[in-house]
This record gives C-alpha cells, sequence and structure tokens, in this order.
C-alpha cells in the first residue's frame, strides 16, 4: 500500500522535475531519490513511510564503510558533523557503516514541500561531509 505522505512527496517531486523511484517493503512505502557525489558514490535517500500519518524517516544507509581500526577516528569526525550540521544524524551503524538519518514529524504540514527541502539540503551536507569521511577513512 502506499503511503499518504509518499503519494504527497511523489507529487511534489514530480512538479519540482526530481528524479525518483517509489518502492515497498512490507507495510511501509517509501520515495528513493539520489545524487552523486564528486569522487564519491551514488546516494540514495530515502523518505519512508510506515503509516498513514504524515511523519516520515529520512535516510542515507551505507554512505561509507568503516573496519573496526578505523571507527575511533571516523567517529570523531563524525560528532564534529553532528555538531557542524543541524537536522541530519550521522551514525556508526553496527554493520560498520556510516548512516545519516532525520525525521519528519507526524504534525509536519505539506510534506511534500519539506522533503523536497530535505532532500536538497541532504546533497548540500553530503557534498561538505564525504571528503571530511573519506580523510578519516585514510587518515
Amino acid at each position: 500500500m502506499i503511503r499518504p505522505a509518499t503519494i504527497a512527496i511523489q507529487k511534489t517531486f514530480d512538479e519540482k522535475n526530481i528524479k525518483y523511484r517509489v518502492n515497498q517493503v512490507g507495510d511501509a512505502s517509501m520515495v528513493e531519490a539520489g545524487f552523486v557525489l564528486d569522487n564519491g558514490p551514488n546516494v540514495v535517500v530515502r523518505f519512508i513511510s510506515r503509516d498513514d500519518d504524515r511523519d516520515v524517516a529520512v535516510r542515507v544507509f551505507d554512505l561509507i564503510k568503516v573496519k573496526e581500526e578505523q571507527r575511533e577516528t571516523v567517529a570523531k569526525v563524525i560528532n564534529e558533523l553532528n555538531k557542524e550540521f543541524r537536522f541530519l544524524k550521522f551514525v556508526i551503524h553496527e554493520s560498520g557503516s556510516v548512516h545519516v538519518e532525520n525525521d519528519m514529524y507526524l504534525c509536519t504540514e505539506n510534506v511534500g514541500e519539506v522533503a523536497s527541502e530535505i532532500f536538497v539540503r541532504y546533497m548540500q551536507i553530503l557534498k561538505q561531509a564525504y571528503p571530511k569521511l573519506m580523510k578519516a577513512l585514510w587518515a
């Protein structure tokens, strides 16, 4: 089932010519939109809706992979990124992957417009953060 928040995001992304795809996993539906980082990977931003409310989980999974011996160095950079950038949260998942997360609240009005702004913000922040993370990996 495609959730109402997913439909609203689709509509706005269509209006703004943002390329995306819609996917379903169990009861959740999501809009997946991507961009390419300079000298980096393709990044997929997922707007995940699990019910008929307007709250949406926004996630980037597996931005980079971190080996055990690199975790301490990367964790320091992640702490600095979390201080520098508001709204997005960088985390090292137990699998060793760096994820980027934030949530759109239940009372979010104009969920499609907010999602398009968040998508642009993810692009801006990750273009600044990615080189810092890579520097930490190769330090």
